[in-house]
């Protein structure tokens, strides 16, 4: 059979390409409004004075607006502040990252555990985790820094105010850092064939990926003759994981165990460090108020459960869990019946624009949102969606629909072309092949898209703490209003944090093995 070119995907004589406009259309259309017409609408008040609380004073007034933004020196100041922690937290970020991947990569006892310990501030709303670094780590007086810092004979320090810069990525990097581990069934899928590591052969720097027959007859001669393997050897003459530490030069008896138990120590205190934050959020939920003030810290307390009373007393908890979970679900639904069309068309029916579509969907992810709440906020006012949970409902698929269809586009791509196009020589029409032939052979992919989009969706807090007041509040903004006027209430803010990331929490350790796989799948071939 003829090999077709990229370009032409499965345009075959006789066989109808499917509209691509009523595939792809929908998606690229959700994605417009949300990125185009913000922007323009940014654009044009801009130019404009335009005053929410004087309906008056509106008129065109040119580029005044931004002459007086280029004179304000605060200006400039959040700009180098911002470039500085981009690269501070970046650079803290794959530093860490890489560190920690080749250190959780090891085989190690409870390795699963650590690991799963490790990711959980993944999971972690950002809401939570800005007041629980600020308040509980940071505070210059009660927090738990403070008390280490004189524990050790040195005089505490207001942490943000004096050193802003180190603080952020101190909070974000570790928090992110967890986020580059990969799991071991991505070696271990590989292990069917002779040519792959075998169960003991976990040495992370050989990986053995099929490469077809004839390479494997082309392997496996040397002029001619076949070529012998000995015990201890894997598909490509190299020594197996399990025999290979004895060609390693410099490596002894001693030195090894002291090395594996190092690196073993350092992986259960980089995990105990990630996840510190969250246990000791969890701790103070069982205490009173009082105890979570206490200097030094009360590591053995009497638990109760009256911060929790008091949570579940605050507003209407289960509607907000209920409005969170119906914004999560909902609009994961809508965007994977938005994105796996769109999928469908950019990897199997593939053109010249296909990459730029691509680009351009991924891009939306970047436009800050501060930038176009103004603008969204004027809309959703003008169209009644403030407050609700439908206008949230909207956002969120917009947030999150550019990384669905690039994980479905991803896990399509992995499909064997031969299986769809055999569905298609049978009459199967484009509606079909999604439903009976994708959807099958791609659920573990759709599953780990739709989980990643569920915590997203969940703890995303910057557009539910400014589009929602009373009806439609999400848990992110009952947590934020725990600090008051009065001053913030840990015991409680702990309860009320505890409880609103336990479900996603324990979804992510349960699944977190899946949707490690997910955000890989594609990456190793």
């Amino acid at each position: 059979m003829a090999r077709v070119s990229a370009a032409q995907g499965f345009a075959r004589p006789g066989i109808h390409r499917p509209n691509a406009l009523l595939f792809l259309g929908p998606a690229i259309l959700v994605l417009f409004v949300w990125m185009i017409v913000p922007l323009a609408l940014s654009l044009y008040f801009s130019v404009r004075r335009y005053n929410l609380l004087v309906l008056e004073r509106r008129g065109f007034v040119g580029l005044l607006n931004y002459r007086l933004l280029l004179e304000d020196p605060t200006f400039w100041t959040a700009v180098v502040n911002t470039l500085a922690l981009v690269v501070l937290v970046l650079a803290v970020t794959v530093v860490l990252g890489l560190m920690l991947a080749l250190l959780f990569n090891r085989d190690f006892t409870a390795k699963n555990v650590t690991r799963t310990l490790a990711i959980s501030p993944f999971f972690v709303m950002p809401v939570v985790t800005a007041l629980m670094w600020k308040n509980m780590l940071f505070h210059p007086v009660f927090g738990l820094l403070a008390w280490v810092a004189e524990s050790l004979g040195g005089a505490p320090a207001d942490w943000l105010a004096t050193y802003p810069m180190p603080s952020v990525p101190s909070n974000l990097g570790p928090a992110d850092a967890g986020n580059h581990l990969l799991p071991d069934d991505l070696r271990g899928d590989l292990r069917d064939d002779v040519r792959r590591p075998r169960p003991g052969d976990d040495h992370p720097a050989v990986l053995h990926l099929s490469e077809g027959p004839a390479a494997i007859r082309h392997r496996l001669s040397l002029g001619g003759r076949r070529l012998r393997r000995h015990p201890g050897q894997c598909g490509r003459g190299l020594p197996a994981a399990r025999h290979r530490e004895q060609y390693l030069p410099g490596r002894t008896g001693i030195g090894k165990v002291a090395g594996r138990l190092f690196l073993t120590g350092a992986a259960y205190l980089a995990a105990a460090t990630m996840v510190f934050p969250i246990v000791w959020m969890a701790l103070t939920a069982f205490k009173t108020e009082l105890h979570a003030f206490s200097n030094p810290p009360e590591l053995l307390f009497t638990p109760t459960l009256a911060s929790f009373e008091e949570a579940f007393g605050r507003g209407n908890l289960f509607q907000y869990i209920a409005n969170s979970s119906i914004a999560a679900l909902g609009s994961t639904l809508v965007g994977i019946l938005l994105s796996m069309p769109a999928a469908y068309i950019l990897a199997f029916y593939p053109t010249r624009r296909t990459q730029f579509a691509l680009i351009w969907m991924i891009s939306t992810k970047m436009m800050p949102p501060v930038g176009v709440l103004v603008p969204i906020y004027l809309v959703y006012r003008d169209l009644h969606l403030l407050d609700s949970i439908l206008g949230l409902l909207l956002i969120y698929v917009a947030l999150n629909l550019p990384l669905i269809v690039w994980m479905l586009y991803t896990f399509f791509k992995e499909i064997p072309e031969g299986i769809l196009e055999a569905a298609r020589i049978d009459g199967a029409g484009a509606v079909q092949e999604i439903m009976d032939v994708l959807l099958p052979i791609a659920r573990p992919g759709i599953a780990s898209a739709a989980l990643l989009a569920i915590i997203f969706s969940w703890n995303e807090s910057f557009w539910s703490l400014n589009l929602t007041s009373a009806n439609a509040i999400t848990l992110p903004v009952f947590i934020a209003s725990f600090k008051t006027a009065e001053g913030l209430f840990w015991a409680k803010m702990s309860a009320g944090a505890t409880l609103a990331i336990l479900p996603v929490l324990v979804l992510g350790w349960i699944a977190q093995r899946q949707l490690a796989r997910g955000l890989s799948f594609g990456a190793i071939k």
